[in-house]
């Protein structure tokens, strides 16, 4: 090894052919055979080189947004047990067979990187591959027609084939029961066709995580077969199927499982009681067709701390008593139910933790907290009827509340403007009465706002942040008048347009018009400009303090301008339908 240089010449030349058919718009390679490390390859992007043989080893090619070929170069590099294409666009070309070739790798991710075609059945030659990952975007465009090639890698520890097209691959069952050795699976969206399981065959012993969501799979046989397939699954996503009828109980047998994916399909009937001595930490059972009481379902999983249970047909009473167990809970999701909440402190929930994903602005936001620092609450859509409690306001850090659809009554909280970090507030749908109290407008922070569709009644505060809202935030409530409703309270008069020199029509007379064009106009306004446009802007330029007020003055005077056109435009229209219906 010549002056501390590492890398062995026969792989550094086979780097720089690699990088020859790559197009590197971003400049991820330039290290490669850069003027500071031309002799060294060991110290290129990428490129991880044994310190014992300096052979090169690693080569992580990820997230580099590289186009272009995979140069057969590769097989130069005899050592290499990693490598990474995963994140890239090779814009739909195959994988190449060589890889086939590359006898030693041991993990192999060309996930994401825009390949097409048939899976080289080539792969199967890896002996030693422990991790392979093939997921595609979601297009379908990656297939396999047989995956008989799979079963001659025995040392096969994690299989992800997101989003492949297996429909031609009947046998994807036959070949996974030979993977001894397979802890994680994942063959999500890969539209897996009903086949018959293997008989006999034995459940490993081996296999914790495994993924089946997305496909076409029926209950008359996905659990016998995950019963079979392995007794120690912890993670198990059976989400996105058409799965039917019940949960069968010996799904209680599975007592390693700590997450449970059954969401998107159609069970029926009631949750079976899954404690017995249960690890469930994720229980997801969300937008299937579930009735009867919910209580066994939660009390008993006192290690739960997600549970999704929206969009279903339960009939319950919910109480404190079905969260004195569960002390872990984090997510809470009931909503679309018709469950009653019964309860003298509804917003105060028994355990450490609440988070919510919810969508607005566009986006989707997870909010996590303590729960004196709770960020949002959703309890949208269900039977929740009585008073808001007054202690909601103590929680002074939520951004989010979403009440509506319920049969709430009574009147809106009137100390709702401790809540300043309020962004989306929905009280609609129910059966509120009163006025829209003062707080509201203190709101400032609010970007979503709706009271439509209660017995609400009264003004509208004045305000030029509620100015900002369109007037369905507002609208479904008889008794309510002022801006923006197009409804006048009792006292107030639409504005009159001034209607000096104008004509029978509103419009001004062409002699008036006439008299303001000549010559001393145009000279005046000359020189009006060039003095106030210096005399004012020249002293701002030169005195901060002047310039500090003035632009103080200028925010005020646009404010001020700004409610003067909301108004103006809405009187100008409310005058307008007037006169049409008249």
């Amino acid at each position: 090894m010549k002056d501390g240089i590492r890398c062995i010449e026969m792989e550094r030349e086979a780097l720089l052919k690699v990088k020859d058919e790559l197009i590197d718009e971003y400049g991820r390679l330039s290290s490669w055979g850069s003027e500071k490390y031309k002799k060294d390859c060991c110290k290129w992007s990428g490129v991880i080189c044994d310190n014992q043989t300096n052979h090169i080893v690693e080569l992580d090619l990820s997230d580099m947004s590289l186009r272009g070929n995979i140069s057969p170069s590769l097989l130069e590099i005899q050592y290499l047990k990693y490598l990474d294409l995963s994140y890239n666009d090779f814009n739909y070309s195959r994988i190449p067979k060589f890889i086939g070739s590359m006898g030693r790798l041991q993990h192999l991710d060309v996930s994401y990187s825009n390949f097409s075609g048939e899976i080289p059945h080539h792969l199967g030659n890896l002996s030693e591959l422990n991790f392979l990952s093939l997921d595609s975007f979601g297009d379908g465009s990656l297939t396999s027609t047989s995956l008989d090639w799979l079963s001659r890698l025995h040392s096969l520890s994690n299989l992800s084939m997101f989003s492949v097209n297996l429909t031609m691959a009947t046998d994807w069952l036959q070949t996974i029961t030979k993977l001894t050795q397979l802890e994680y699976l994942n063959l999500d969206s890969c539209n897996l066709s009903m086949v018959l399981p293997p008989s006999p065959y034995n459940a490993s012993n081996s296999l914790s995580r495994l993924v089946l969501s997305g496909n076409e799979l029926s209950s008359s046989w996905i659990f016998p077969l995950v019963f079979n397939l392995s007794n120690s699954l912890s993670f198990l996503d059976l989400r996105s199927n058409k799965l039917q009828g019940e949960i069968p109980v010996s799904l209680r047998n599975m007592t390693s499982l700590t997450s449970l994916y059954l969401s998107n399909n159609q069970f029926t009937g009631e949750v079976p009681h899954l404690a017995l001595p249960s690890s469930l930490s994720y229980l997801d059972l969300s937008n299937n067709m579930f009735t009867g009481t919910v209580t066994q379902c939660i009390g008993s999983l006192s290690k739960l701390e997600h549970l999704l249970l929206d969009s279903n047909n339960f009939e319950d009473i919910i109480t404190e008593s079905h969260f004195f167990n569960i002390s872990h809970l984090r997510w809470l999701y009931l909503f679309s139910n018709p469950v009653d909440f019964e309860s003298e402190r509804p917003f105060e929930y028994y355990g450490g933790f609440i988070s919510a994903f919810v969508t607005w602005k566009g986006k989707e936001a997870e909010y996590i907290n303590t729960l004196h620092l709770v960020k949002l609450i959703d309890l949208s859509n269900n039977n929740l009827v009585g008073d808001v409690p007054a202690e909601i306001a103590s929680l002074v850090m939520l951004v989010g509340l979403n009440i509506s659809r319920n049969n709430l009554s009574g009147f809106l909280p009137t100390n709702i403007e401790r809540l300043r970090s309020l962004d989306f507030l929905d009280f609609s749908r129910n059966h509120f009465s009163g006025g829209i109290p003062n707080g509201i407008s203190q709101l400032d922070q609010l970007g979503v706002l709706d009271v439509s569709y209660n017995n609400l009644s009264g003004k509208i505060p004045k305000s030029i942040h509620l100015l900002t809202f369109n007037a369905s935030a507002f609208e479904g409530n008889p008794g309510l008048c002022g801006l923006p409703l197009t409804k006048a309270c009792p006292g107030d008069e639409i504005a009159q347009v001034p209607t000096i020199g104008d004509n029978a029509d509103g419009m001004k007379n062409s002699e008036d018009e006439d008299k303001l064009i000549n010559d001393g106009f145009y000279i005046s306004m000359a020189v009006g400009f060039i003095f106030g446009f210096w005399g004012v802007w020249g002293t701002l330029v030169f005195n901060n303090s002047w310039r500090i007020a003035f632009f103080k003055l200028w925010n005020s005077v646009m404010d001020w301008l700004y409610v003067k056109i909301a108004i103006g435009k809405i009187q100008l229209r409310e005058a307008f339908h007037k006169f049409v219906k008249f």
